[in-house]
């Protein structure tokens, strides 16, 4: 699995972006959601990248929603 999109990067999205971190993935993780959600997502480590759903989905291995 090389790609995750996680749809909503609030506490759920965000704590499961974590977690995967935790527990070792080292893919990437895509947040998709509203602005200021995504880039405090990306500030706490959650996800890489933000993107709209029409780019994400497309690549994903794994969508979280």
């Amino acid at each position: 699995m090389r790609n995750v999109v996680i749809i909503g990067t609030g506490l759920i999205g965000s704590s499961f972006g974590l977690a995967l971190r935790k527990a070792g993935y080292g893919g990437a993780i895509t947040g998709v959601s509203s602005a200021r959600a995504t880039a405090d997502a990306i500030a706490a480590g959650a996800i890489d990248r933000a993107a709209t759903r029409e780019e994400a989905v497309p690549d994903a291995d794994l969508g979280f929603l």
